[in-house]
């Protein structure tokens, strides 16, 4: 790749079922940014509706129906993240790129450049909790919408590897796929967090699925929205004791706070490193971007640690990194 991308990450806490409220949020966060200055946008995994939905019946209101036209008067009603990614893309004149729960059949895709999708799950039949859907079957997916620069839908990527709480409602996405797209960008792949991860955490860990498919595609730029969770996870009373003590702190419990919360992003970008092993030793450089949510949805806390990595030829450079504040990470090559 000639030259990297300019990625712009952007690192939200959405307030659960509130899709409306969440886009307002993300138009705020993002309107210093100006027409031309990067050329992907990501946004989190489900970063309008929330993550946690423990059976079907609860996520049904929040599912997303997608048009073909992101210019169809029906897309803001059928689907608010359609609707806030296609203004952006346009406002913006770059791509966009956003997690949400999704209403679809087998396949949804407006360009010939998508690539087959790769099975990496093993050859055993999975649960039943974990629905294979068949070809011709519509079902519910945890989906990441892919838009061009003038807001037209361009490909949804399917979570592949569900975690647990996915398995409550979603079905398994049929493979890991790319787009190929102009440089900067060139060939993009793009995983939804437990995509990262071994099949079902029972897979063999050095298998590293979805990492040995972007090298055996020579994928540029892989894009990784996110709801992972933050390691040794704090209950909610913990943590909002936390967040009120901290009104009250000195500057050096602030400061050693700090260093904590570093210590533990470099935790979890050391890990998805690791589970990158493969694209780090290839020849072929890749930039990968990570765009986690934080906050928290009940007893659940998620992370953070967006970044932006360039690895390659036994090399890692990183371009940016987060730690637990809601923010937008802007990237230049």
């Amino acid at each position: 790749m000639a030259a990297s991308p300019r990625i712009a990450v952007l690192q939200l806490s959405p307030a659960h079922g509130a899709p409306l409220e969440n886009a307002a949020r993300v138009q705020q966060m993002t309107s210093h940014l100006k027409r031309g200055e990067v050329d992907l946008l990501i946004l989190p995994e489900m970063a309008l509706s929330g993550y946690i939905f423990p059976t079907p019946a609860s996520i049904e209101p929040s599912l997303e129906r997608l048009s073909t036209r992101s210019s169809s008067s029906r897309t803001s009603s059928s689907s608010p993240t359609q609707a806030l990614c296609s203004s952006l893309a346009r406002r913006l004149e770059c791509y966009v790129l956003c997690g949400l729960p999704a209403l679809l059949a087998h396949a949804f895709s407006s360009s010939s450049a998508s690539s087959a999708a790769f099975d990496a799950r093993p050859s055993e039949p999975s649960p039943s909790g974990s629905g294979r859907s068949n070809a011709g079957e519509e079902g519910a997916y945890n989906a990441a919408l892919l838009l061009d620069r003038t807001g037209e839908a361009v490909h949804v990527f399917r979570k592949h590897f569900l975690y647990e709480a996915d398995e409550a409602w979603a079905c398994e996405g049929p493979g890991f796929e790319f787009v190929d797209l102009p440089k900067p960008l060139g060939r993009l792949a793009v995983g939804i967090c437990m995509d990262l991860n071994p099949y079902r955490f029972q897979a063999a860990f050095d298998s590293f699925e979805l990492a040995s498919f972007c090298v055996r595609n020579h994928v540029d730029t892989l894009a990784l929205p996110m709801a992972w969770l933050k390691p040794e996870v704090e209950d909610e009373e913990q943590a909002s004791a936390k967040s009120e003590a901290a009104e009250g702190q000195s500057e050096g419990e602030l400061e050693q706070d700090a260093r904590q919360a570093q210590h533990q992003a470099q935790q979890m970008i050391h890990y998805w490193l690791l589970r990158l092993t493969p694209l780090l030793e290839a020849p072929h450089r890749c930039v990968v971007a990570c765009a986690n949510r934080v906050g928290q949805e009940g007893g659940t806390v998620f992370g953070g640690s967006s970044c932006v990595l360039q690895v390659g030829g036994g090399d890692v450079r990183v371009k940016g990194w987060m730690c637990e504040e809601e923010a937008l990470l802007v990237v230049d090559p």
